[in-house]
């Protein structure tokens, strides 16, 4: 095991405006976006830990930017949340932060971020967790699941929260677009596209609230999204028998089968987030549910792999740290056989994993 070189070491667990605002120059843009560029050596990645059939690397200018969407065009581009008010210790109601776009070249240098979304251009909700499908370049757009979680609460005193729909310029992208928060079906979160092959993006899952070990199918007729089936989660796994949920959008192999990546917890006093991998049929007839998972493994992530990071606390980088030990994926683009993930430890990180595609596919037998 690879541990990264002490200076990189103490930076990245000092606090985050006295590592990253020396760095990085405020540029003003013609559509007054915030926007970052970055220059010099320290904006090169450090390999920090390598187990052999994978391999995690720190990025200097991903504190506090996570659970990041992501695609591929021409540069690899990132969509992450970045906390401007955390709750306090004691308050298990939602942080609260903005949107921010990131590209992020070959040999995983940040090379320019802006500030695309911020609470005030929403009034209502609070978005977070974006997941993104490439729609292509005829279309010019990438679309996003979201959670809109609302800014007011209920009846009850909870902040429900939704799933939800928004568009950005998959080249150039400055605003979300088209926001479409989806309440007819109840309170639920995780929204994401299955990209499936041959079809116009017109497959989602979300977790409704209740649910714990099963999303909602939803089909998109083009003029509604109707529901139309069920797709069931591990939930006898150690490591996801409390609940689990959607990751990064599959991987398909073909039209019917691929690698289908989720997450999940365990609460034995903290929430204990852990990643894993099943691959993913599609189903012919009309009396099955349209999808199903299969040969389900875990976990492949659990956050004592990146205890690397954390110097001598287990639970530094830790946003709540009395409330869970979190790694959370929400963003991952294939380079060949690499699968490249986006990793946000704590909610308040984010750094690259890389391994085999192959891998994964010999994991689940697809």
């Amino acid at each position: 095991m690879k541990r990264m070189p002490d200076q990189l070491q103490a930076g990245i667990t000092e606090d985050y405006a006295k590592w990253v605002a020396p760095r990085r120059k405020e540029v003003n843009t013609p559509h007054a976006v915030p926007f970052v560029q970055h220059s010099g050596n320290e904006r090169y990645p450090t390999h920090i830990v390598d187990y052999g059939d994978f391999q995690i690397a720190a990025i200097p200018f991903l504190r506090n930017k996570f659970n990041a969407a992501a695609w591929l065009n021409g540069t690899t581009h990132l969509l992450a949340r970045e906390i401007i008010d955390p709750r306090t210790i004691t308050d298990y109601t939602p942080d609260v932060g903005r949107l921010v776009s990131l590209t992020m070249d070959k040999d995983k240098v940040i090379i320019s971020e802006r500030v695309i979304w911020r609470p005030s251009d929403t009034l209502g909700y609070n978005l977070e967790d974006p997941r993104a499908v490439d729609l292509g370049a005829s279309d010019g757009r990438v679309a996003l699941g979201l959670t809109a979680v609302s800014a007011k609460p209920d009846y009850k005193g909870d902040l429900p929260s939704y799933p939800a729909l928004a568009y950005v310029d998959r080249t150039h992208p400055t605003k979300l677009e088209g926001l479409k928060v989806i309440t007819e079906y109840g309170v639920g979160k995780n929204m994401m596209s299955l990209n499936v092959p041959g079809e116009e993006n017109d497959w989602w899952v979300f977790r409704p609230d209740g649910s714990d070990h099963e999303l909602l199918v939803l089909y998109d007729n083009k003029s509604t999204l109707q529901a139309v089936g069920t797709l069931p989660l591990p939930k006898e796994m150690p490591g996801f028998r409390f609940k689990a949920g959607t990751s990064s959008t599959p991987v398909w192999d073909d039209e019917q089968k691929g690698i289908f990546p989720f997450h999940g917890m365990e609460k034995p006093g903290l929430y204990i987030y852990s990643q894993g991998v099943a691959g993913i049929e599609r189903k012919k007839t009309p009396q099955e549910q349209p999808f199903a998972l299969i040969n389900p493994v875990g976990p492949i992530l659990h956050p004592d792999h990146f205890n690397p990071l954390r110097g001598e606390d287990p639970m530094a980088l830790e946003l709540h740290p009395n409330i869970r030990r979190a790694i959370y994926i929400t963003g991952a683009v294939v380079l060949g056989d690499t699968f490249r993930s986006f990793d946000s430890i704590g909610d308040s990180v984010t750094v690259v994993v890389d391994r085999k595609l192959s891998d994964l596919r010999e994991m689940v037998k697809t």
